[in-house]
């Protein structure tokens, strides 16, 4: 290998539902505490409505709160792993991969219905790669997005790992 560790990023657009979801979520509290405020001067039945609406503005901030807007990719001599960072800049690691067990590395040509990860803004993006490995005696598939060096090393790995492979013997 070239390099001993790499990494790169890419950055993922926020859905729209997910944007709708956080100003839905933010609305929700600031009305709950308008209950707050009947309960005081009519009747306590309103903290129930304040509850309700409080505890859908939490959640529905929560749910957005999820949402990944990077992903880091970083490849070590062994291994490639794929980090998420969501909105609030929490990192998560989604995936590590052993580079020894990858079976096939190309350009993404399938449809995304058979992807076991999306580390990417979308499968049909232009530039969107495939790596297809085998965990636990089940082959895996992951769609993700490097760039160019990363693209250089991982081919580089592979074919020096298949030129490296013993060749079995014919009896």
């Amino acid at each position: 290998m070239m390099v001993a560790q790499y990494s790169c990023s890419v950055d993922v657009e926020v859905p729209k539902n997910k944007k709708i979801m956080q100003w839905a979520g933010i609305f929700a509290i600031l009305f709950s505490l308008g209950f707050i405020m009947l309960s005081v001067f009519y009747s306590w039945y309103f903290m129930i409505a304040f509850a309700f609406f409080f505890a859908g503005g939490v959640v529905n901030l929560h749910f957005y709160n999820e949402v990944k807007k990077e992903y880091l990719y970083e490849l070590s001599e062994t291994r490639l792993t794929i980090v998420g960072k969501d909105v609030v800049n929490r990192q998560k690691r989604l995936a590590s991969i052993l580079l020894k067990d990858v079976t096939e590395f190309g350009i993404m040509t399938d449809t995304s219905d058979i992807l076991d990860g999306l580390y990417c803004q979308n499968a049909y993006d232009a530039g969107v790669y495939s790596l297809t490995f085998n965990s636990e005696g089940v082959k895996k598939t992951v769609a993700f997005m490097p760039d160019d060096y990363m693209i250089a090393l991982l081919d580089e790995h592979l074919s020096l790992q298949i030129n490296n492979k013993p060749k079995s013997k014919s009896v």
